[in-house]
């Protein structure tokens, strides 16, 4: 209870100084942080609450948003100067991307197949390695499962393991695919055989037909003896016509008609080396004797090549290898062999020469 002066007490400020109106502060000041609350929050059902509960406990209207202060009686406070936001630095122009290139178009196999066809002929074989070079934005594991699913599917597709280990790098060893418990270093594909050349053989007479009809008939494993050396006589018989001396035109100069009779005719190991070079795709590739002996004609007897092949073999950088696919050997092939001790070989590899 307030006391006057006069009986020694302090001057009553007219407030009262109760446990209610303590009550009716803190429920003012409660209402008052709940509407701004629900201000910052930005929900209008929270905001109406708010403003409803704010009237119910002070009973007067609340005041606008904008409006910075608390309850009756206190002063807006001034809202705090607020720095000049700076300029946002311009995004400095980024170098343009080059477009990428179109990935290649296909399924592995046919890039496979489209890989063994620039890098030789058909029929003529392959390293591994120089396949997977060439598909080198395709996964290892992916080539392999694409080569031997090729060589599962395909009688055209063969894979053959190095016959000269010692020529292996380990570049060789990693790229080789494992196939039938073997490590395969190299790969042919050959050209489907024409079924149809038979019978246009037949109609047209061994004398009359094409050398490619003749050749797709000498490839079929079904093709008679006799037939077979029908047509092998009359290659032979073309070959002789193409294969014939020409006689010096009066253009001709005659030191240098002298000249080409002067040298000396080439021997037997060097006619085979000389066609070695043609066929190969690689050095020290693998070639098949059969297209050796195709390109040598009948200008040598099979007993000169075969005796030149037989020696070469004696100096360590000539090597025959027999074929493991024996499922895709031709007929052309068994007679083209040259049979070393008890294997016949189909394949040949010659080292270069030191000053090659």
């Amino acid at each position: 209870m307030c006391r006057s002066s006069a009986e020694g007490g302090r001057r009553c400020s007219g407030r009262s100084c109760g446990a209610a109106d303590a009550r009716a502060r803190q429920a003012r000041s409660r209402a008052r942080r709940g509407l701004d609350a629900a201000w910052a929050a930005g929900d209008p059902d929270q905001v109406a609450a708010a403003e409803a509960k704010y009237t119910a406990v002070t009973g007067t209207p609340p005041p606008a948003p904008n409006v910075v202060g608390t309850f009756a009686g206190q002063l807006p406070a001034t809202p705090e100067p607020t720095a000049p936001e700076k300029p946002m630095p311009k995004p400095e122009p980024q170098p343009s991307k080059p477009e990428p290139a179109d990935a290649p178009s296909g399924s592995t196999e046919d890039r496979v197949r489209d890989a063994v066809a620039k890098l030789a002929a058909q029929g003529e074989w392959v390293g591994i390695i120089d396949v997977r070079k060439a598909l080198g934005d395709v996964d290892h594991d992916e080539v392999s499962r694409a080569l031997k699913e090729l060589a599962r599917t395909n009688p055209n597709v063969h894979l053959v393991p190095e016959d000269n280990r010692k020529a292996l790098t380990s570049e060789d060893h990693a790229a080789a695919v494992d196939y039938s418990g073997e490590s395969q270093h190299l790969i042919a594909i050959e050209q489907p055989r024409d079924t149809s050349a038979k019978d246009r053989v037949q109609t047209a007479g061994v004398g009359n037909a094409t050398d490619d009809d003749l050749a797709q008939v000498l490839r079929d494993p079904l093709t008679p003896s006799r037939t077979y050396d029908e047509i092998r006589a009359e290659q032979k018989r073309r070959e002789q016509q193409v294969v014939t001396s020409p006689t010096p035109s009066d253009a001709t100069p005659v030191a240098e008609t002298a000249r080409a009779e002067s040298r000396p005719p080439a021997t037997a190991e060097q006619r085979v080396r000389d066609v070695y070079r043609e066929l190969a795709s690689r050095p020290q590739g693998w070639v098949r004797l059969s297209d050796v002996r195709e390109r040598l004609g009948a200008t040598l007897p099979r007993e000169e090549v075969d005796k030149a092949l037989q020696a070469m073999t004696r100096t360590g950088r000539v090597h025959l290898s027999p074929d493991s696919d024996r499922r895709g050997l031709t007929q052309v092939d068994h007679d083209s062999a040259v049979r070393i001790g008890r294997e016949d070989n189909h394949l040949l590899a010659i080292e270069p020469e030191d000053d090659e």
